[in-house]
Parts: C-alpha cells; sequence; structure tokens
C-alpha cells in the first residue's frame, strides 16, 4: 500500500516480510495486496488460543464429543478475542483522554494487546507436554523473529519507491 503523497514505500504490517523483501531486492508491492500477512497470524492467534483453552480442560474427549467440544471452543476463543478487544478500546480510550496515550495509533495498541496475551497463551503451551506444545514454540520463535527485524530495520535507512 502506498501513500499518495509519500516517496516511502509502506504496506507491511510485520517487520520480518519488510526485511525479508530488503534482503532479497524485491518490490513488495506484488506481495503487498496479498492478505497473506493478515491472514496468517490471525489464523495463528486463533489457533493458539484455542489450544490454550482446549488445553486448561484436560479433560480427554474421543470421537463426536471431541468435535463438539472443539466446535465450542473455537467459538469460544473467537468471542474472547471480541470481547477482550472491545475492552482494550475502552482502554485506549481512558488513556486518551487522560493523555497517557498521545502518539500511538489505536491498531498498534490493539496490536500490543493481541500480541502480548497470545504470546502468554503460547508460553503456557510450550511448558506442557502436549503436542500444542509446538504450535506455542512456533509461536515464540515468530515473535522473536520479528522483533529481531524490527530491531534490524530501525538501523536500515527507509526503502523509497522507485519510478518505473
Amino acid at each position: 500500500m502506498r501513500l499518495p503523497d509519500s516517496p516511502i514505500r509502506t504496506g507491511f504490517y510485520f517487520a520480518l516480510p519488510r526485511l525479508l523483501t530488503r534482503i532479497a531486492r524485491g518490490h513488495s508491492s506484488r506481495v503487498e495486496g496479498h492478505g497473506v500477512e493478515t491472514y496468517l497470524p490471525g489464523i495463528a492467534i486463533l489457533l493458539i488460543t484455542f489450544l490454550f483453552f482446549f488445553d486448561l480442560l484436560d479433560t480427554p474427549f474421543v470421537g463426536w464429543k471431541a468435535f463438539l467440544l472443539g466446535s465450542a471452543l473455537l467459538l469460544g476463543a473467537f468471542v474472547f478475542w471480541l470481547a477482550a478487544l472491545y475492552l482494550n478500546s475502552v482502554v485506549i480510550r481512558l488513556a486518551r483522554a487522560g493523555r497517557i496515550i498521545r502518539t500511538l495509533p489505536d491498531n498498534r495498541a490493539q496490536s500490543v494487546l493481541i500480541c502480548g496475551l497470545t504470546t502468554v497463551f503460547a508460553w503456557s503451551l510450550a511448558q506442557t507436554d502436549s503436542a500444542a506444545r509446538f504450535a506455542g514454540i512456533a509461536w515464540l520463535m515468530a515473535i522473536a523473529l520479528n522483533l529481531t527485524a524490527a530491531l534490524l530495520l530501525a538501523f536500515v535507512p527507509p526503502d523509497r519507491i522507485r519510478d518505473e
């Protein structure tokens, strides 16, 4: 996504795809229109939340009972995030009214909550002995890679849009 008046390339929400594109010296405009950057983390967040709630039950279910429980937990994870995002929006409004938050955009503040809670869930999953442990470890590794990429990009000047 390019801003019409800006000569600076924007569009990636996460730092890791920006760094990989910078390393490959490619044009990010081809991949910025795809929903992979949005859908993949969204699915991972819902999966981590689902596995966390499923791990909390600690009750073996098999067959159709497991399917019904899984369906209910998936819906419960979705409702959990709706409630969490609503409560976070109230906190953001109160923080803005109290002039605690001034420069952080709302979507970034929401992302801090989402990423923070999901990382706590993933950390909890990584401590278990179940197969869900690997999902938690994968999330923690992805977060570490993304933060490392953000740190590396902080020391590199921004890309300029090339006229084509």
